[in-house]
C-alpha cells in the first residue's frame, strides 16, 4: 500500500526535523556558555590587576603615616612585598579554582553533547511519533510539506533554502531515511543486454520462460534523463513526470486541451521496475512510489537540456502536429511555473533474485 509508505515517510521526515532543530539549540546554547566561560576568565584578569592596584595604594598610604624613627623606606618596601605576595597567592588560587571548575563544566557539556547526539539519532529512527489519518483519496498529497507543517517547534526553524543543490539534498536525505529491503543485491547490477532480434523490451521479456501475464502487465519502466537515484542509498530514487499533459481532440485535429494527468499511474502499486541507462537495461528490483513536492522552478532551471527535453516531449505526446514554436512555448511555461512537474519517490521494498538471474541467463542465449 503506497499510503502506508508515505505514513512512514512523514514520521522519518518529522522526527529529522525535530533532532535538527534541537541539535541546532543545544549547539546555540553551548556556543553561549563557552562565551560566558571566557567573559568570566576575562573578568577575572581585570579583578587581579585592581586588586593589585589596590593593595599597592593601601601599602603606600600606611607607609605615608609611619613614624619618622622607623626606617620608613625598608619597612614599607618589606611590608609591600609580603602583602603583594600573599595576596597575589590568594588570586592565583582563585583563579586556579575558577579554572578548574570551567575545565570541568566543558568537559560535561561535551558529555552530554555526545550523548545528546545519540539520543537524537536514535529518536529519529524509533520514532513514536503518529500522524493524523491521510485521506486515500487525496491527489495532491505532498510528504515533504504535509510532514513539515504537523511539527511543532518550541525552537524558531529556519527558513527553507531557496538553492536547487539544497532542496536536491534534502529530498536525497528523506529517501536515504528508507529502509532497504534484506535480499537487496551487495553487488553492482548487471546489464541486460537483449539480443538485436527483439524490438523492445516488452517483446523480450515476453519471450522469457515463465513470465506470466501480470507481469508483463504491471512492470514499470525508468528512464535515465527523468530518473535520479539518491546518493547514500542507490536503491532509491525517484522520478519526474508532468502533472498537465495536451492532447489532440480526435473529432478535430486542429483543436488542443490540457488536462491534470495521474502521476501515480506508472507505477500505482508495488511493481517489478527495469531501468535504461545510455540505451542499456536494467533489471532495479520492486518498487513502491510516493508523491514528493512538486519541481520549484529553480530546481527546472538546474535540469540539463537532455531532462528538460524529455519532460517537455512528454507533455505534448498526446498532441498532434507539434512545431519547435510548440516546444518552446511549453518550455517557457514550465520556466514559469505555469506548468507543473511531479516528483515520485521510488522505494525499493524488494529485488527477485530469480527473476534477475533468469533475465540474464535468457539475454546470454
Amino acid at each position: 500500500d503506497p499510503y502506508n509508505v508515505v505514513e512512514m515517510a512523514i514520521k522519518i521526515a518529522a522526527e529529522q526535523y525535530k533532532a535538527e532543530d534541537a541539535i541546532k539549540a543545544r549547539d546555540a546554547a553551548v556556543q553561549r556558555l563557552t562565551d560566558a566561560y571566557i567573559s568570566i576568565e576575562q573578568k577575572l584578569k581585570i579583578i587581579g590587576r585592581l586588586e593589585d592596584q589596590h593593595q599597592t595604594f593601601d601599602l603606600l598610604m600606611k607607609s605615608s603615616c609611619k613614624s619618622p624613627k622607623e626606617p620608613a623606606g625598608v619597612s614599607s618596601s618589606l611590608l609591600e612585598v609580603d602583602k603583594q605576595q600573599t595576596g597575589t597567592a590568594e588570586l592565583e588560587g582563585l583563579v586556579d579554582d575558577l579554572r578548574r571548575e570551567i575545565k570541568l563544566l566543558k568537559e560535561t557539556t561535551a558529555a552530554v553533547e555526545c550523548d545528546s547526539s545519540q539520543a537524537l539519532n536514535e529518536s529519529a529512527t524509533k520514532s513514536q511519533f503518529t500522524p493524523p489519518a491521510l485521506s486515500r483519496t487525496s491527489s495532491d498529497l505532498s510528504v515533504m510539506s504535509f510532514a513539515h507543517n504537523l511539527i511543532c517547534f518550541q525552537v524558531v526553524s529556519s527558513a527553507p533554502s531557496e538553492e536547487a543543490e539544497d532542496i536536491i539534498n534534502a529530498r536525497n536525505k528523506l529517501l536515504a531515511a528508507l529502509p532497504l529491503p534484506e535480499e537487496a543485491p551487495d553487488d553492482a547490477l548487471k546489464p541486460i543486454i537483449i539480443p538485436t532480434s527483439y524490438v523492445n523490451l516488452y517483446e523480450f521479456l515476453a519471450s522469457v520462460p515463465g513470465v506470466s501475464f501480470n507481469f508483463l502487465s504491471s512492470y514499470g519502466v525508468l528512464h535515465q534523463p527523468t530518473t535520479s537515484w539518491c546518493p547514500q542509498r542507490e536503491e532509491h530514487g525517484y522520478y519526474l513526470t508532468p502533472v498537465f499533459k495536451c492532447n489532440t481532440n480526435p473529432r478535430v485535429t486542429t483543436a488542443h486541451r490540457w488536462a491534470a494527468t495521474d502521476v501515480m499511474s506508472k507505477i500505482c502499486k508495488p511493481a517489478e521496475c527495469f531501468y535504461n541507462k545510455d540505451g542499456v537495461w536494467f533489471y532495479a528490483g520492486v518498487y513502491k512510489a510516493f508523491r514528493l513536492d512538486d519541481l520549484t522552478v529553480i530546481e527546472w532551471e538546474a535540469l540539463s537540456s537532455e531532462t528538460t527535453q524529455a519532460i517537455v516531449k512528454e507533455t505534448i505526446e498526446g498532441r498532434k502536429n507539434t512545431s519547435a514554436q510548440n516546444i518552446y512555448e511549453v518550455s517557457q511555461l514550465y520556466a514559469a511555473g505555469a506548468l507543473k512537474v511531479a516528483v515520485i519517490a521510488l522505494q525499493c521494498v524488494g529485488f527477485n533474485q530469480s527473476m534477475y538471474h533468469l533475465l540474464l541467463e535468457h539475454a546470454s542465449k
